[in-house]
């Protein structure tokens, strides 16, 4: 069994070494995906890190006797769960994938989540633990049980749905109270600012929209479903006016509002409706 620490960061220099020396005890490799989202505000053109954050993480892997990965991106990550949801191809059956930020650490429990993991029965694939919210000037807050797993069960096509914080699979949950971490959140870093922005654009909750139709004659026809977002596993659910991919099923209601109308053209005269 391995346990994998999985960090998505962007601009964490000032708490990303605090938070590997939390980890280096405990797992047997360390994934760190670093960059924006493309809708996040970057200033590289690829989305990397401005403040140095990659660079702090090369020299510390480096250093580390455990297996080590830093993936950099080409080019902004489309949103937050499709790069959180990366994490998932570093591991194999067996293994359980370990969600950590890069300002947060790991306080207590450290010695005992590998023997909490290998008695577990085979029925549990998410594990809770305690967080300790760090608001500054003293300020905190406890969150027991913690408000998604941050331990994760490997299993094939792992990945994050409905929000960044949501794993598809993972429904039989235990709780590890000893386990303890703790979130460094206060300005600049975790300003509301920012906070506001993750929240608009990393997790898309609308993915269709209905079109008014018109006769050529400028009668209504009602609604349909003539506009979506790409998603994977994305069809018909059934009729015209319901959609549905792999994470969400989009009903279309009949007093919502159309971003736009189009018209059906006059028929030609050479042409015959057989339908």
């Amino acid at each position: 069994m391995r346990i994998i620490a999985c960090y998505s960061v962007y601009n964490e220099a000032e708490n990303i070494i605090r938070s590997l020396e939390s980890v280096k005890s405990f797992c047997d490799r360390i994934v760190v995906l670093d960059g924006a989202f493309e809708s996040y505000p970057h200033k590289c053109p690829d989305g990397e890190s401005d403040d140095g954050t990659q660079y702090l993480v090369y020299d510390w892997l480096l250093k580390w006797p455990g297996e080590g990965f830093l993936a950099l991106p080409k080019i902004p990550w489309p949103n937050q769960r499709f790069k959180r949801s990366c994490y998932f191809r570093f591991g194999e059956p067996g293994d359980w994938f370990f969600i950590i930020d890069g300002d947060e650490e790991v306080e207590s429990g450290q010695e005992m989540i590998r023997g909490f993991l290998e008695g577990l029965n085979s029925e549990a694939d998410g594990i809770l633990v305690r967080e300790v919210v760090q608001k500054g000037e003293g300020r905190e807050v406890v969150r027991w049980p913690g408000l998604a797993p941050r331990l994760i069960r490997f299993k094939p096509g792992l990945r994050y749905s409905e929000t960044y914080r949501v794993i598809g699979d993972v429904e039989d949950i235990a709780e590890f109270p000893y386990f303890t971490m703790r979130h460094h959140r206060y300005d600049p870093i975790r300003s509301p600012t920012r906070r506001g922005i993750k929240a608009e654009y990393q997790t898309p909750e609308v993915f269709a929209a209905g079109v008014g139709i018109q006769k050529p004659d400028g009668r209504k026809a009602g609604f349909q479903v003539r506009l979506l977002r790409w998603l994977p596993g994305l069809q018909y659910a059934g009729a015209i006016n319901r959609v549905r991919s792999d994470d969400y099923e989009f009903n279309l209601e009949v007093d919502e509002k159309s971003p736009l109308n189009i018209c059906h053209l006059e028929r030609h005269p050479a042409r015959k409706d057989n339908q």
